[in-house]
């Protein structure tokens, strides 16, 4: 499977070539970062840096490109969306609940099954309770507990060869409970004793009781509470200038790139200014203005410094021409506010078969897409998970310089516009000076 792995990789490789000696070679690529794989291992995953997001100029990143050092394309899939989890453990002793005093002692039990196969106790082998007592479960004080817990694993031990089916339930005053989790376990006759894994449902913090079969002697000695929480990981922010406002509440600006936004956040320019604002978007002059997210951004002084409104959620909005609308009922833009744009994490996997270093590129519009599935990339790593890939790093760079934003870039339909006229200008002078040339050749004869 490595094998065939290695030669997709250079069949890739072999066609990246040729596409970088014509016109797709990183030199022609604006945005350039250099990247370090991970020695020995073919296929890496790699976080794309800010600088490749705010260069790109599409807006599903068709233009990212890896290369090799000898300029040969290296093949890269997408990487599904990177999830951090955090997971807390607790570990509490388990306090005992004993038995009535007459609990039975019971030393073996006899089981049949009936006609219809379902077992039926027939015996009980030991003696009466004569005053003994036993654990019938035991009790976790789990009220100081930060968050609810989805796991609880416990350390016990119960005589082998048979089933105990564990009950966990949990109460707020020890008086009313709620079944939170059940599970089944299994020691074999021959096996150490597993620590039982029992999934929780609507485990608020409170006291938690773990029940059994009394038939069988069980030992609890601790329970491990486990919380696991998922979040999204930090957007990657590009702080940016917008022009003067063309009057007091609209600003307009361009931008360089076509990567989606996930977030807005709008700093005012002025400390102690609250704002309602709103935010349009479009792609060319002759198209409406969109709403894609509104908002109230302040600038508010605080004991350690000043307080800035949270980023406005724009849900991955991608166009070329921006408007940010203030109330009209208020005092308006006194000058240009600071915005951070926040940029959605994004990964990719890669085979890595030619020399190091690579060359991580992006930045040209209208380019094809050349991403390959991911699961083509995963065949020869012996795993099926992204997580559990080698990172490669990405060369160290110096903060990016805040981008100073216009109302229009080189890229834009006004100067496209202004060229295609240029061209049928010098096109139709052409064509007048070659029709007059014509003309007098007929009179000089």
């Amino acid at each position: 499977m490595k094998k065939g792995l290695i030669m997709l990789a250079a069949a890739l490789a072999l066609a990246g070539a040729a596409r970088a000696a014509g016109d797709d070679a990183p030199t022609r690529y604006p945005v350039q970062v250099r990247v370090t794989p991970v020695a020995g291992a073919p296929v890496q995953q790699l976080a794309l840096p800010l600088a490749i997001l705010a260069g790109s100029r599409s807006a599903d990143l068709a233009d990212v490109r890896l290369f090799d050092a000898a300029g040969r394309a290296v093949p890269i899939a997408r990487a599904p969306a990177p999830a951090m989890t955090a997971r807390r453990e607790t570990r509490f002793p388990a306090l005992p609940i004993i038995g009535a005093a007459d609990t039975p002692h019971v030393t073996g039990v006899s089981v049949r099954l009936d006609a219809r196969g379902q077992p039926r106790l027939v015996s009980l082998a030991g003696g009466g309770g004569e005053g003994r007592t036993a654990t019938v479960a035991v009790l976790f004080d789990a009220r100081h507990q930060n968050e609810p817990s989805d796991t609880l694993i416990l350390d016990a031990d119960w005589p082998a060869s048979r089933p105990v089916t564990f009950v966990v339930e949990a109460s707020d005053d020890l008086q009313h409970w709620r079944v939170i989790g059940q599970r089944v376990a299994f020691r074999s006759a021959d096996g150490m004793a597993e620590k039982p894994e029992i999934t929780l449902h609507d485990a608020a913090p409170g006291w938690v009781r773990v029940s059994w079969d009394t038939a069988s002697p069980v030992t609890v000695r601790s329970g491990l509470f486990v919380a696991t929480t998922k979040r999204d990981p930090a957007p990657l922010m590009l702080e940016a200038m917008p022009p003067p406002p063309t009057d007091t509440h609209e600003i307009e600006f361009a931008v360089p790139f076509a990567t989606p936004v996930a977030a807005l956040q709008i700093a005012p320019a002025g400390i102690g200014t609250l704002l309602p604002v709103r935010i349009f978007g479009r792609d060319s002059a002759e198209l409406a203005w969109q709403p894609i997210g509104a908002g109230t951004i302040f600038r508010l002084a605080a004991k350690d410094g000043e307080r800035i409104a949270d980023p406005i959620a724009l849900d991955g909005a991608h166009f070329r021409f921006w408007r940010i609308v203030a109330d009209g009922k208020g005092p308006g833009f006194a000058a240009s506010p600071r915005l951070r744009f926040a940029f959605a994490p994004t990964e990719i996997v890669f085979v890595a078969p030619g020399p190091a270093p690579l060359l991580l590129v992006a930045g040209r519009a209208a380019q094809p897409e050349t991403y390959i599935s991911l699961d083509s990339v995963l065949a020869g790593s012996g795993s099926r998970e992204v997580n559990s890939l080698p990172v490669a790093a990405v060369a160290p760079s110096a903060a990016p310089p805040i981008l100073q934003l216009t109302n229009g870039d080189g890229d834009s339909d006004t100067g496209r516009r202004l060229a295609l006229w240029g061209l049928l200008l010098a096109a139709t002078a052409a064509l007048g000076f070659m029709a007059w040339r014509l003309a007098r050749r007929p009179a000089a004869r």
